[in-house]
């Protein structure tokens, strides 16, 4: 995310990109839609969430990134082995990112600055994250 930047693709996600475990009915960017907690798409791999120092590492770098946009209130990073994963639905808890910020506006600044970006070589893609589900940790 940081220096390692690429280019901002302004909230459009190609028709062509696929990202294992996300389903592009549920990409779907509207003003209608905005929320105060952030979805960041395709930014890590199962490896990285079983080392405990990675994690750490990561959740570091990415409230760094993302607090440039507005104030943070959490993030969580689901991990395999958290309580609502199963063998079924592992790709859909991987790779995902949940900042939740102060308000909307926050939220709105940080999907359209971080959207095509890129952190470990990975294109970013972001979306926003239904803040009840969020707040009941519903992270698939």
């Amino acid at each position: 995310l940081g220096s390692r930047a690429g280019t901002n693709l302004g909230g459009i996600i190609p028709s062509q990109m696929q990202v294992p475990g996300v389903d592009p009915d549920h990409i779907i960017i509207h003003d209608l839609l905005v929320t105060e907690v952030l979805c960041l798409l395709n930014t890590v791999t199962e490896q990285e969430l079983t080392d405990d120092h990675i994690y750490n590492e990561i959740i570091e770098d990415i409230r760094e990134e993302c607090s440039k946009h507005g104030d943070i209130i959490s993030i969580e990073i689901p991990r395999p082995g958290d309580e609502q994963q199963n063998e079924e639905n592992t790709a859909e808890f991987v790779g995902k990112v949940f900042v939740e910020y102060a308000d909307k506006d926050m939220c709105k600044v940080a999907h359209e600055t971080l959207a095509g970006r890129k952190f470990n070589q990975n294109l970013v893609i972001t979306t926003f994250y239904d803040a009840e589900k969020y707040k009941r940790k519903e992270f698939y």
